[in-house]
């Protein structure tokens, strides 16, 4: 089973930066999707999952803390399994 990692994003700098670390980060367990918070589509993604700024990850559906208040941290995201090849 795949772990789904949903990367929210502004395609800004900052945003593109981030990315790039998660895509170093993420093993074969990991599927990432690019969301775009300028499309449509996107935005609604990021309102139904609670985003407040970005960029923002999302794993497995859910948003951990550290992308709903203070900015992304890739420890934490490991902590919750961001490389880490699923069992």
């Amino acid at each position: 089973m795949k772990r789904i990692i949903e990367v929210f994003t502004a395609e800004c700098s900052l945003c593109d930066s981030i990315l790039r670390e998660v895509e170093k980060l993420a093993c074969s367990s990991c599927e990432i999707t690019v969301v775009s918070t300028r499309s449509p589509e996107g935005a609604a993604r990021a309102m139904e999952m609670g985003v407040k700024s970005v960029p923002a990850i999302a794993i497995d559906g859910s948003l951990p803390a550290c992308s709903q208040t203070k900015g992304v941290s890739l420890e934490a995201l490991k902590h919750l399994g961001l490389g880490e090849p699923q069992p």
